[in-house]
């Protein structure tokens, strides 16, 4: 299995979960988080786990222009730093610094680690989980399971047109989309018509 998680922080989160209960199935888990600081905790949290690899860069729309990374004072792995600051205000931080951070698009993340299936992709990119996935290729990758936020997906605490767009072409890709967390939502990629029902019945299977 090839493991991406977009926003990895310091690495406790629920893909380091599933990670860790999974390891023996596990090809490569790609950790992608622009604070230096947060991946250097994500990497201890890590620790012991041998096929992974850390990426100190951002995830934009558009990486031909310097990106930078806005976070409180202070906090330097603040799960709040973002590459919109207004976002970070929004949280109620108001001594912001800014740092210039590595970026790349998902796109060429994946055709630079040539990366050509995702089995499981997670990302909390405050505030474009759904932008980003609305510029990639989702069937190209054949991507099984996509975990995102869906808030601040159209401004703070609001979800809207670039949320509906996504779960529309999701849709129409062959997933189905479920509430996993008051403001997370789970994509599961369905193979079959009984795969469909056992989702529907709520049910879970090892294959996803």
């Amino acid at each position: 299995m090839i493991i991406v998680n977009i926003g990895a922080n310091n690495g406790l989160d629920a893909c380091r979960d599933f990670v860790f209960k999974n390891v023996q199935r596990i090809t490569m888990t790609y950790l992608i988080e622009p604070s230096p600081e947060a991946l250097d905790e994500c990497k201890k949290n890590y620790t012991g786990i041998a096929r992974t690899e850390f990426h100190n860069t951002a995830i934009v729309l558009d990486d031909s222009q310097p990106t930078f990374l806005y976070r409180p004072r202070g906090e330097p792995s603040s799960g709040h730093s973002s590459t919109d600051k207004g976002l970070v205000s929004f949280h109620g931080h108001s001594d912001i610094e800014k740092i210039e951070v590595n970026s790349t698009s998902l796109e060429n993340f994946f055709k630079k680690n040539k990366i050509a299936r995702c089995d499981r992709l997670y990302i909390d990119a405050e505030g474009l989980d759904c932008e980003i996935l609305l510029h990639l290729d989702i069937k190209k990758y054949k991507i099984q399971r996509i975990e995102f936020e869906k808030l601040h997906t159209d401004g703070p605490m609001t979800w809207g047109e670039n949320y509906r767009l996504l779960i529309r072409r999701l849709h129409r890709l062959g997933y189905i989309t479920r509430p996993t967390s008051d403001y997370n939502i789970t994509a599961y990629r369905i193979k079959s018509l009984f795969s469909l029902f056992l989702v529907k019945c709520g049910l879970k299977w090892g294959t996803v």
